[in-house]
């Protein structure tokens, strides 16, 4: 006799950045920039352009993040800026004329926000903050050639000003394309590889220059893409890069229920990770008195977690857990949802092996989840006496059912396990495991499965049995 779980899974979708690693920090005061040589590969010409990086930004006032000349209307090229009131701003300039186009999303707010500026020549200028469109705007100077003979440069100072950027820039990427919306918000949270959708076409690559701010030290910042478009400090040193706290986390929409969540960050706390969410019934909680709203699987059944802010709450690579989602997250009496669950870390890496002790007995089931920010393919997770199947309950059917993928068959498409997303598995001989490698990452986006409602005093789950 084997054994199904029915448990209820919330949908979660996630914003990740790229936290962990370095990012540069300008420094206003010592007008500090980077340069980086005009090239071939860097030639925009009539073509479409993206611009997408992460930003910390603490200004007093105006100053480029990116731009290739269009310093002013006689300066042909692109610009990224902002101005003292904190709003994105994109210029296109063509040497005689300029199109400049506003935001209205602050992001001088000292927070990190991903950027994303979309030059689409024969339809709009798009800005994107957080993956969220901010404005669209129809594109000037359709067909008309915005190249010049400037440099490429990072956290610059604008004309007449002795005023550079102050904050932390991290992912820079330069694109010869229109990136969709749904590719930005993809790929903000992973870096790029060669499965990006428009990593490369028939004729030539689209990634003209990327900078995952790697090197740590020295003043050369090297070009990830192919094009060794190197970029050379200025008025910085080893005391400007830094590590990278750019936020991991996700964004809880929907209604009042059930939530199954894990940590993409390394040694991550629940108080950290559930900090804009309304908890209770344990210690370090917004109030300690209550039925207790966080939980976790014990492999046998669920136990209150009792202190979501000690020392000993680290939260391990892989781990599960089980959180009741109140709408009201203040106590205030008014629905709060959507809010952004971030936190500041190293993101996972490596081989993840669940559970992270012991081991799965014969039959006996254990929540296990995808450990990165990237979607994960079930039949590249190394499995060891466990059965074939990965499963997760999908209330968006029209019967709410188990979806499951055997390796080679099955509802759950071609065995895609999306970011955030929890699974089941079920131990099959004793001692068994699970590894998830970083190779099992795909590029290929999963889907997140909802779940129905519920009370946090009737916990829908139930043990069936069913014939093998």
């Amino acid at each position: 006799m084997r054994k199904i779980l029915v448990l209820i899974i919330l949908f979660i979708a996630a914003v990740v950045a790229q936290g962990g690693g370095f990012a540069l920090e300008y420094v206003e005061s010592n007008s500090t920039y980077v340069v980086c040589e005009n090239t071939s590969s860097l030639v925009m010409g009539t073509g479409d352009i993206t611009v997408e990086f992460w930003c910390n930004i603490s200004n007093s006032g105006a100053a480029y993040l990116v731009h290739q000349g269009a310093k002013g209307t006689g300066s042909a090229g692109y610009a990224i800026f902002i101005t003292g009131s904190g709003e994105v701003w994109s210029r296109l300039a063509n040497g005689s004329a300029r199109q400049d186009v506003k935001g209205s999303i602050d992001v001088e707010d000292g927070n990190w926000h991903h950027v994303a500026v979309v030059w689409d020549r024969d339809a709009y200028t798009s800005i994107y903050v957080d993956g969220v469109l901010d404005i669209a705007t129809a594109t000037s100077y359709s067909g008309t050639d915005i190249q010049g003979s400037d440099d490429v440069f990072f956290g610059d100072k604008q004309s007449g000003s002795t005023q550079g950027l102050t904050g932390t820039m991290d992912e820079i990427r330069i694109w010869n394309t229109a990136l969709s919306q749904s590719t930005i918000q993809y790929w903000m949270n992973r870096p790029i590889d060669s499965n990006h959708d428009y990593y490369s076409n028939e004729t030539s690559d689209n990634l003209k220059a990327y900078y995952q701010m790697s090197d740590g030290s020295g003043t050369s910042l090297t070009d990830n893409s192919a094009n060794s478009n190197i970029g050379t400090l200025t008025n910085m040193d080893d005391d400007d890069w830094v590590t990278s706290n750019a936020p991991i986390g996700c964004t809880i929409s929907g209604n009042s229920g059930f939530r199954m969540m894990s940590s993409p960050v390394a040694g991550q706390i629940y108080s950290d990770l559930l900090s804009e969410l309304w908890t209770q019934g344990m210690t370090g909680a917004d109030v300690t008195s209550g039925d207790n709203n966080v939980w976790t699987y014990s492999g046998s059944g669920w136990t209150d977690v009792t202190d979501i802010s000690g020392s000993g709450t680290s939260l391990t690579a892989g781990q599960g857990f089980l959180v009741y989602v109140y709408t009201d997250t203040d106590n205030d009496g008014d629905d709060d949802l959507p809010v952004t669950l971030s936190v500041a870390g190293t993101e996972n890496s490596g081989n993840v092996t669940v559970p992270s002790s012991g081991s799965i007995a014969d039959d006996a089931w254990a929540f296990a989840g995808n450990p990165y920010a990237s979607t994960i393919g079930w039949d590249d997770v190394t499995q060891t006496a466990v059965t074939t199947s990965a499963y997760v309950w999908d209330s968006q059917a029209g019967t709410p059912a188990y979806i499951s993928w055997n390796g080679s068959a099955g509802s759950l498409s071609n065995g895609l396990i999306a970011p955030y997303q929890r699974f089941w598995i079920q131990g099959d001989g004793g001692s068994g495991s699970i590894t998830i490698a970083e190779a099992a990452k795909f590029s290929t986006a999963g889907t997140f499965y909802k779940t129905m409602n519920d009370s946090p005093g009737s916990m829908s789950f139930a043990i069936l049995s069913r014939e093998d």
